[in-house]
Formats: C-alpha cells, sequence, structure tokens
C-alpha cells in the first residue's frame, strides 16, 4: 500500500547549525523585522517604515537578478514540470552546492539518536566521502555494477539501506550522473529514484552535457 510522501528536512531534522546562522546579525536586525510585521498587521508606530540595510539591495525592493528565473525556465523546459524560482539556489561551483547540502543534513545527534545516513556510489567522487566525515553522517555505500556497464542494481542499494538501519536513520540517496570516474548515464526516469523508502535524492549532473547531447 503506497503511503504519502514525507518531507525529508524540516526544522527538527536540519543541522541546528542552520537554525542558529541568521542570528549572527543580532537583536536589532531581529526586532526590526519583528517591526516590520507589526506595522503588517495594522500596528501603528511613530514612523511609516523601516529600513534594513546589511547590503541586500533585494530588501529595498529590487528585483532579484534576471537570470535567475532564465534558469527556472530551463529547468523546466528541461525536465517537464515548472520550477519555481524561488527554489534555485546560484552557487559558485559544485563543490559549496555539496557542501551547501550536505551540511543540511548534519546534527549533533542529541539523546543519542543515530547519524543521518548518507548512500554514495562506488566507485564515486571522493568529496562526498570527506563531507560525510566532516558533517559526522554515516557512509551507506552501493556499488555500481562493472559487468553491466558501471549500472545501479536498485535491488543491491534497498539490501544497502536494511543493513545500515541498526546503525543510521538513512536521510540522503547521491546520484553521479554521469558517473565520476565512470562516465555512464545511468538511472532512467521511470527508475524509483527514492527506493520508495522516503529518503531524498542529490542528484549530480555536473558532467551531462560532456558524454551526452545539449538539447
Amino acid at each position: 500500500m503506497e503511503t504519502a510522501a514525507q518531507e525529508i528536512l524540516t526544522d527538527k531534522t536540519i543541522n541546528p547549525v542552520f537554525q542558529r546562522a541568521y542570528n549572527v546579525r543580532g537583536w536589532v536586525n531581529t526586532r526590526a523585522y519583528e517591526i516590520k510585521h507589526e506595522m503588517a498587521l495594522g500596528e501603528r508606530k511613530p514612523f511609516d517604515e523601516v529600513v534594513i540595510h546589511y547590503g541586500d539591495p533585494h530588501a529595498f525592493g529590487q528585483s532579484p537578478i534576471t537570470f535567475v528565473r532564465q534558469v527556472a525556465r530551463y529547468i523546466s523546459r528541461r525536465d517537464g514540470y515548472p520550477a519555481d524560482v524561488d527554489d534555485v539556489i546560484l552557487i559558485n561551483g559544485g563543490a559549496i552546492g555539496i557542501q551547501i547540502g550536505l551540511a543540511s543534513l548534519g546534527t549533533d545527534m542529541p539523546n543519542g539518536k543515530l547519524k543521518p545516513g548518507l548512500m554514495i556510489p562506488i566507485p564515486g567522487f571522493p568529496q562526498y566521502n570527506s563531507r560525510i566525515v566532516e558533517f559526522n553522517l554515516y557512509e551507506i555505500p552501493y556499488y555500481l555494477e562493472e559487468e553491466n556497464n558501471w549500472s545501479f542494481n536498485i535491488g543491491e542499494m534497498k539490501k544497502a539501506i536494511d543493513e545500515a538501519r541498526p546503525h543510521c536513520e538513512p536521510r540522503g540517496l547521491v546520484l553521479i550522473n554521469p558517473g565520476n570516474p565512470t562516465g555512464v548515464i545511468n538511472f532512467d526516469s521511470t527508475e524509483d529514484r527514492r527506493l520508495k523508502d522516503r529518503i531524498g535524492a542529490w542528484s549530480s549532473n555536473t558532467w551531462l552535457y560532456n558524454v551526452s547531447q545539449h538539447q
């Protein structure tokens, strides 16, 4: 019986560092936003507006730079379903994307909870192994089959998850497509990307158009 999908990252499961990140600007910044909210609800103040400036022109109403929206349109055209511009994060290289994404999984594991588990392909990109150590994650390796052109074996991947459950809470699946270092394009869109196991997917497509036609 199919069950409703659940969110992998929530306010309770995300790395606690992310919950504290924006407090570095201090209570003045926090209070300024509270006052703006109070005014929006109709509360009268001895001033007409609140101006908060910390180097963010968008805070003053400037429209976001256009190429963010262009990227969203491209993703919509490429993947066949709408991409929300608010969900697009532009970064200065894939390595930073790996760092940000996997940092969100890390946790200090209060009360003796299990580590978050991350599935990574073998052979694969060594930076994932390094980040697993950095963010205190549990490595769940799944092995690509050389005799089948370095393809994924869904059954073996599910087995790897089951074997890891006593040691971690499986949270993420890394898909490197095309494979690095194999160069093979894998994981057809008709496959069950989340293995029906309620784990999030990190898809790394950095080299996709180096080995396939760009449409």
